[in-house]
This record gives structure tokens, C-alpha cells and sequence, in this order.
């Protein structure tokens, strides 16, 4: 008797237990309203008293439709270093990364992406067909690509408490190629892929889907 009233007493002594710690307990999926976007404290343009570009902050398809570039008939690809506590370091990072085979990664990530909005609903039934296509792509060294302009930032960043966590620099890099060179390229890929026959009707279809899409361009 006395060892079932021991035990249903350390029984509610948990549940007492659990519940106060469940009112400190932040609620699953609420975000802290400390949290703090970085700050700009420099950047290359700052000491002529000029905006930082557009193209800074924008995606490469973006950038590909303004007044700067429309009608250049290019792929931009934007290219950022990781951050350094020193603009050195960050430049440094811009000198020593491949460019040809960060741009095949890039090419590769727009490749997926468009070829899977295309077969929306149907990937798993193309999924070797589109591995064979991004394989043909970053297995090719790309060339013919150009250094457009780079920029240089200095962001303050925060903890999910809202305290500074460091003041640290970013390098980007804005690199384009001919849309007819990549074009070629992807088409290509595509005829390599194309040796191994669709086995359904509907594989054979939603392959059409993702054709058409990429003969559209990046």
C-alpha cells in the first residue's frame, strides 16, 4: 500500500514538473520578434557617396531583364563568397574558386528547376532522363564566359536574440555567357538523353513537356 502511494506521489510530482516547464517552453513553429535583418555598414561605393547597385541584391533572372542587359543575349550567374572578417579575405575567395565549374553547378540548379516545373505532378517518371541530361552538363567545361562586374559589402549580423554577431565582408561576382552557347550546350544534352527510348506513353510525354521547356532558355 504505502509503496503505491509512494509511486502515484512521484507520478504527480512529474506531471507538476512537466507543466511548469512546458509554460517556459517557447510554442513549436513561433518565430523570436527579436530577430534582426543585417545591417549595411560599408560597401565599395559608400566613400563616392553612391547606392550600391541593383544587381547586388537581385536573382540573375531578374538582372537578365533590366535596361543593362536586355538585349545582350546572355546568361548572368551571380556568385557570392562566404563571409570573412576581412575584405582580403573575401576578395581572395573570388581569385581562387573555378568559374567554369561553379557555373555548370549553377547551370545545373536552373536546369532542375525549370525541368521540374515542367514536369510537375510526373518527375519520378523522367528522373533518369533528367540525371542524364545534368550529367552531360557538368560533365562539360564550360567556356566562352565573361566577368561582368563584382562588388564588395560589409553586413552586421545578428543572433536569433537580436545581438550583434559579427561584422563581416561579402564578395560578388557577376559572370555572364551567350545564351547561344549555353543553348547548344542543354540542347545537346538533351539528344544524349534521348538515345535511351522513353518505355511508356507517358514518360514519352511528360519528356516533350520538359524539351519544350528548355528549348524556351533558361
Amino acid at each position: 500500500m504505502k509503496k503505491a502511494i509512494k509511486i502515484m506521489f512521484l507520478a504527480a510530482v512529474a506531471v507538476i514538473a512537466l507543466a511548469g516547464c512546458a509554460n517556459k517552453l517557447k510554442p513549436l513553429g513561433t518565430v523570436s520578434s527579436k530577430i534582426k535583418k543585417p545591417e549595411m555598414l560599408d560597401h565599395k561605393n559608400l566613400k563616392w557617396d553612391k547606392p550600391v547597385p541593383g544587381w547586388v541584391a537581385e536573382e540573375p533572372n531578374v538582372i537578365e531583364k533590366t535596361a543593362d542587359y536586355k538585349g545582350k543575349d546572355v546568361y548572368l550567374f551571380k556568385f557570392e563568397s562566404p563571409r570573412s572578417k576581412s575584405l582580403e579575405g573575401a576578395e581572395l575567395w573570388t581569385r581562387d574558386f573555378s568559374v567554369p565549374s561553379e557555373m555548370a553547378r549553377m547551370v545545373k540548379v536552373r536546369v532542375e528547376s525549370k525541368a521540374a516545373a515542367a514536369a510537375a505532378g510526373d518527375k519520378d517518371k523522367v528522373e533518369g532522363y533528367l540525371e542524364d541530361i545534368v550529367k552531360t552538363i557538368t560533365s562539360t567545361k564550360l567556356s566562352g564566359f565573361k566577368k561582368e562586374t563584382d562588388y564588395w559589402v560589409q553586413m552586421r549580423y545578428f543572433d536569433a536574440d537580436g545581438n550583434p554577431d559579427g561584422d563581416d565582408y561579402t564578395y560578388l561576382v557577376l559572370y555572364s555567357i551567350s545564351k547561344k552557347t549555353l543553348d547548344k550546350l542543354i540542347q545537346n544534352a538533351i539528344s544524349g538523353a534521348d538515345e535511351d527510348k522513353p518505355k511508356s506513353e507517358e514518360e514519352k510525354a511528360v519528356r516533350q513537356r520538359v524539351k519544350e521547356a528548355l528549348s524556351e532558355g533558361l
